[in-house]
């Protein structure tokens, strides 16, 4: 099965224009590339800490007291870090409050 890479991604995603210099046209390439990856990388994050803070509220406002909030955050950082080991918390527990 033969898979067209440029309709893959949009003009505006990636740069390329056959300039006629290799070395030039292959840097182009990788950093319009690169550029899409941190951008994807960068939504993808923010929209997973958005639904995960927007989850952690409305199981908190669930249980309607601070400290019942304070424990479904340790609890979730808990099972996170042993499914997924403990980096997935780096450092958005400390960011959701």
């Amino acid at each position: 099965m033969e898979i067209n890479m440029l309709s893959l991604a949009s003009s505006a995603d990636f740069s390329y224009v056959n300039t006629g210099d290799l070395l030039a046209d292959a840097i182009e390439i990788i950093d319009s590339a690169q550029k899409f990856a941190h951008g994807a990388v960068n939504y993808s994050l923010v929209m997973r800490n958005w639904l995960l803070g927007k989850r952690i509220t409305e199981e908190e406002l669930h249980g309607g007291k601070a400290e019942y909030g304070a424990q479904v955050i340790k609890q979730l950082s808990k099972d996170l870090k042993q499914t997924y080991g403990p980096a997935i918390c780096g450092g958005w527990r400390s960011q959701m409050r």
